[in-house]
């Protein structure tokens, strides 16, 4: 038992050592401690009845405890990633040949094999002339971590100049996406604000989506976005006064993904 348990103890700290691990890494481990430690918590005929009590709840405990995360781990810890993986899947189809370009901020990247993407590694062959080819990338995924916004938005600035140069010389129409988790989107308005030549509109949102990388702040009795109103249109004079049940729904609203469509201002050209 003991060199099973300094087994199971020296790599988690091991790796806990690293940034950013993530929960789900140290799943594997349930297995040997259900193995070490499961017999303990039911009674047998030697305990006392305050000890068979003690085991009883701490069974319960346990129960109740896997419910619960398996909850939060399978359908809300970063869950609007699937969703969104479906939608741009079925995009790219409907697109075909269309560029697509992505960024996600602050959230897990998007599994490649979700989207069905042909594959550009594959040599093909064309049956009448003989020749051998393979297809150039149409897709685009770029993951930035917990990048700050405005090192985001250089990001996002140059994607959208060289989608607009490739349109404009070789006619490649193109699709460009951001995604980032909602209790982001003051920082992206009020960032894209020193950029009127891109316009970023909201595409559409998927609730529920907890990303630890970007906890939403609760928000004061004066928060602007929860009113619904746009801040750029607020005008100054304007009193907010919200009661606590607007903050804590709006604060709940705020555990969502928001995908954003990226355009050239129609002020301005690239």
């Amino acid at each position: 038992m003991g060199l099973m348990m300094f087994s199971v103890v020296v790599p988690v700290a091991a790796l806990s050592l690293f940034p950013h691990q993530e929960a789900r890494f140290i799943i594997p481990i349930l297995l040997p401690l259900v193995y070490l430690y499961g017999n303990y918590l039911y009674p047998n005929e030697s305990d006392g009845p305050r000890t068979m009590k003690l085991k009883t709840s701490l069974r319960y405990v346990w129960y109740t405890t896997n419910i619960i995360l398996t909850i939060f781990f399978g359908f809300i810890h970063q869950a609007g990633i699937y969703p969104l993986a479906n939608s741009l899947h079925h995009e790219i189809k409907s697109t075909y040949g269309h560029h697509m370009h992505v960024i996600t901020t602050h959230s897990y990247s998007i599994p490649t094999f979700l989207l069905q993407l042909e594959s550009t590694t594959r040599v093909y062959k064309d049956r009448s002339t003989g020749r051998r080819y393979r297809l150039a990338p149409t897709t685009f995924l770029h993951k930035y971590g917990s990048m700050p916004i405005n090192e985001l938005f250089t990001k996002i600035d140059k994607t959208l100049s060289n989608a607009e140069e490739l349109l404009h010389k070789q006619k490649r129409q193109y699709r460009f996406y951001v995604a980032s988790p909602c209790s982001l989107e003051q920082k992206i308005r009020e960032e894209n604000s020193r950029y009127p030549y891109i316009d970023i509109e909201e595409d559409f949102s998927i609730y529920p989506h907890f990303s630890s990388e970007a906890l939403p702040e609760f928000p004061s009795r004066r928060d602007q976005y929860c009113s619904g109103q746009n801040l750029k249109l607020l005008k100054e004079s304007q009193r907010i006064d919200l009661t606590l049940y607007q903050r804590i729904s709006c604060y709940l609203k705020r555990f969502c993904l928001r995908v954003y469509r990226v355009t050239p201002s129609k002020k301005t050209h690239f």
